[in-house]
């Protein structure tokens, strides 16, 4: 389990070195993809996520800017459901973030159900680029 933080950690802190725009959008949505819960259906998040939380906080505290918290879910279950559970999942990243320091009125919490799907694989890799947490600036 060591080694697993140390290389979340590394690859955070590869993330925050590299050269990015002055926005930090991309340094943002890289580490967002990053965050994880424990399941398909957990409002848990990973361990190796609050790491990632705890860089991406950093990182907001460095801009002005506000940004929506996106949720999105994979095809698999009703559809009411997963909107509900996206919702929840969003609302639970702005809480960890506003923990972190981060004022909520910059963040906007979205969940999106599975309404807006990266692929439609419907093997397991599909359904784990749809299950996704998004952190996009708002313009």
């Amino acid at each position: 389990m060591k080694s697993l933080k140390f290389i979340i950690m590394l690859s955070c802190f590869f993330f925050v070195g590299k050269v990015f725009s002055q926005d930090h959008s991309e340094k943002i949505d890289a580490l967002a993809e990053q965050l994880k819960f424990k399941s398909s259906i957990s409002l848990e998040l990973k361990k190796e996520s609050v790491d990632v939380l705890d860089t991406i906080a950093n990182i907001l505290k460095t801009t002005s800017y506000t940004y929506n918290i996106e949720s999105h879910s994979g095809m698999i279950g009703k559809d009411s459901d997963n909107l509900i559970k996206t919702q929840k999942r969003a609302i639970i990243i702005k809480k960890a973030l506003v923990k972190r320091g981060i004022n909520p009125s910059r963040l906007n919490a979205v969940g999106f159900g599975e309404t807006s799907p990266k692929t439609s694989m419907p093997n397991t890799r599909g359904r784990s680029w749809n299950e996704r947490i998004e952190i996009i600036k708002k313009e």
